[in-house]
């Protein structure tokens, strides 16, 4: 069986973080959540993300910077 798809969700609203990662939990994909543009940043660097879903203001550094 294949591994689920890996997406880190970068939203700095916990409570929209987590519906987003319940969602995408449903669809069978796995999830990583990160809560700034710098932790986006730390997270990144990490094997096995098939996708990132973003948020654009974000606090320390905004969606687009990171």
């Amino acid at each position: 069986m294949a591994d689920r798809p890996v997406v880190m969700v970068v939203e700095d609203d916990y409570e929209m973080n987590e519906l987003e990662r319940d969602l995408l939990d449903a669809y069978g994909m796995d999830s990583i959540p990160a809560y700034t543009g710098v932790e986006a940043r730390e997270v990144f660097q990490r094997p096995g993300l098939d996708a990132v879903r973003r948020d654009i203001m974000l606090p320390e550094l905004a969606g687009f910077e990171t």
